[in-house]
């Protein structure tokens, strides 16, 4: 059953009759209506026999103080006639109401109210609520109308919140937060007054188990009806309190059994409306499932299957409402704009990853091959640089349904010499740009050549660059793999997809948070200047020639591994030991040992560490790294 508006609202206490009533804070009906028999033939005619309302008396004259707002236009139809119809005939139609439904119409004026609030009106209740599979009867501590109420009023009767427990021993709907401030533990908490006659006999009352936790319950009373209860007990004489315990423990039994029928009622009522909205959320999905296979979604549909699709498009499809064509007509755009993207989706992962996959393969057999004659290069791009040259893209991207075979690469593969030393000259100019020898490290008379090679200036001794947890010199920045691995890329992105296959990103000084991958460390110019040497025009070569040593100042001279260092040692050194480094400090950081000490220091000094080997047989490429003497030994036995 839906509530129709009305039921949303807060009312004040309905009433019917004497008998039981619940707590003024719970919300339920209440008592109040006079029992007599009706000889009116209408609503309207009926008048109960009630005093007449007081009103106070007005000088002549008197005004009102502020006018009283215009009146809406009646809204005339629908059901302007019922007051006017027949008691029978009005009877007989509301016997086929819905429980819920006879609340709202009692809440719309006071004359539907006193109607079906009196005693006499029980009948049509209990038609009404005959039609409800299932539904015990009426217990004998509740009114028809508190009874519907506590059963299909949907809101707290403390607070008015939407609340969907029910405590049926306790005659009572609770949000959490009202349980605490109506609810009490029955383990009697000191200063209550408890007589200690319930030292030895249990309280007779109804309580309700509550869940606290997912590991936790625990037993509540309803604090309105222990204080009347406990009223009730301190004003019977000694002699009848036994017969009022057990009469009261007779009542809890009943009530424990009836509430039991409920809650197995409410929980058939509970899971028959889930299955109901299943079967109401599978037909719409059927529904929006046809009508996106007319538009040819149907190949997304099998590679994703439903439940995916369902999960892509929860707020559309965990919706009971059929779908409409007016419905259908407002979410087709923004559904087919989210459709296409998981068609490319799909197609970047049945269609183009196997071609990616399959190049991988072909590239790793080129590359284990000796160049054919005028094609050696001495660097290789990465196999992702490779997969984006203009002819392997073609043949990856080619139209879903061709076939695409090892063949099918071969004259890309004709190509490749040419376009990997066009991206090799990119790559260099890009890393060159950023080789800028900073102005206090040297005169300005010997500028660095704006129109020199950029593998001139890469080089240079003061092209040392940092990323992230690395520091790189010529030639070694150009072998690694930094600059291709997928940093920051989501399960969901396309780019992960096309990284799943070729391994890495593309080729780029950029990464995918948008930071630059490397940085010029400045201080390898201020080692240059302390050997002797212009920072602007020294290469590599020419540092290793002029074999300096170099002592830091900023160490103290007792600490226990300071050590005399080449230059490249020296730019280590400031990378792991000074990274707050500032230009003054650094013109000042260096002491050069003198020549004549180094034949002695040369003498005491250990061999560097093996950085690795490579395969003198295998073209050299990006992502390449120096393995050990066991790796080449297995690499050299599987090729």
């Amino acid at each position: 059953m839906e509530a129709t508006r009305s039921s949303t609202k807060m009312s004040e206490p309905d009433s019917v009759g004497s008998g039981s009533a619940a707590p003024a804070t719970s919300g339920v009906v209440h008592g109040g209506g006079p029992d007599s028999d009706m000889d009116v033939a209408t609503l309207e005619d009926y008048t109960p026999n009630e005093p007449a309302t007081k009103r106070r008396k007005r000088d002549k004259g008197e005004k009102n103080e502020a006018e009283k707002p215009a009146k809406r236009p009646r809204k005339r139809g629908r059901l302007e006639m019922m007051p006017e119809m027949n008691l029978d005939v009005l009877f007989h139609i509301l016997g086929f109401l819905h429980p819920m439904d006879l609340l709202n119409l009692a809440r719309t004026t006071k004359a539907f109210r006193r109607l079906l609030m009196q005693k006499s009106s029980a009948f049509v209740w209990k038609t009404s609520r005959s039609y409800i599979e299932g539904f015990p009867d009426c217990p004998p501590d509740l009114s028809e109308p508190q009874y519907a109420n506590l059963a299909f009023y949907p809101h707290c009767h403390g607070c008015g919140h939407t609340v969907p427990t029910i405590h049926w021993r306790l005659r009572l709907r609770y949000c959490p937060g009202c349980r605490k401030e109506h609810l009490c533990d029955p383990r009697y908490p000191s200063g209550w007054g408890i007589p200690s006659y319930f030292d030895r006999v249990l309280l007779p009352l109804p309580r309700e188990r509550i869940k606290i936790s997912s590991r936790r319950t625990s037993y509540s009373l309803d604090r309105h009806k222990l204080n009347i209860f406990l009223e009730e007990f301190k004003k019977l004489p000694d002699d009848k309190k036994d017969d009022f315990v057990k009469e009261k423990d007779l009542q809890w039994d009943a009530i424990e059994k009836h509430a039991t029928e409920c809650e197995a009622w409410h929980k058939n009522m509970t899971n028959a409306r889930k299955y109901e909205q299943e079967t109401m959320r599978s037909a719409r999905g059927d529904s929006l499932f046809d009508q996106l296979k007319n538009l040819g979604y149907q190949p997304e549909i099998e590679f994703y299957g439903r439940g995916r699709i369902e999960g892509f498009e929860l707020q559309l499809f965990n919706n009971t409402k059929p779908l409409t064509v007016k419905e259908w007509d407002r979410i087709r755009p923004g559904l087919v704009e989210r459709m296409n993207r998981h068609r490319l989706q799909r197609i970047e992962e049945s269609v183009y990853n196997p071609r990616r996959r399959l190049l991988v393969d072909i590239y790793n057999r080129y590359v284990i091959e000796p160049a054919p004659p005028g094609t050696a290069i001495d660097l290789l791009p990465h196999v992702a640089d490779v997969a984006h040259f203009t002819p392997f893209d073609a043949i990856i991207k080619s139209p879903e349904g061709t076939e695409v075979t090892a063949d099918s690469f071969k004259a890309a593969f004709e190509q490749l010499p040419s376009l990997a030393r066009a991206w090799r000259d990119d790559m260099e100019a890009q890393i060159s740009a950023l080789v800028v020898c900073p102005a206090d490290v040297s005169d300005n008379e010997t500028p660095l050549s704006e129109e020199s090679k950029a593998s001139n200036r890469l080089e240079l001794a003061i092209a040392v660059f940092t990323s992230r947890a690395n520091i790189m010199m010529f030639p070694d920045h150009l072998y690694q793999s930094l600059y291709v691995r997928p940093f920051n890329l989501h399960s969901g992105d396309l780019d992960y997809t096309e990284v799943h296959a070729l391994g890495a990103k593309p080729w780029s000084l950029t990464t995918t948070s948008g930071s630059q991958a490397i940085k010029l460390f400045a201080p390898a110019a201020y080692v240059v200047r302390a050997s002797g040497l212009n920072p602007r025009t020294a290469t590599c070569a020419d540092m290793d020639r002029r074999n300096a040593r170099f002592l830091c100042n900023e160490c103290p001279a007792e600490l226990p591994n300071k050590s005399v260092l080449t230059w490249k040692g020296a730019i280590m050194h400031v990378y792991k030991r000074h990274s707050g480094w500032t230009s003054d400090q650094e013109k000042t950081r260096w002491k050069l040992i003198d020549d004549s000490r180094l034949p002695e220091i040369q003498a005491l000094e250990r061999p560097a560490p093996s950085p690795g080997v490579r395969c003198a047989f295998c073209q050299i490429r990006v992502g390449d790294e120096l393995a050990g003497t066991y790796f080449l030994q297995s690499h050299l036995a599987k090729a």
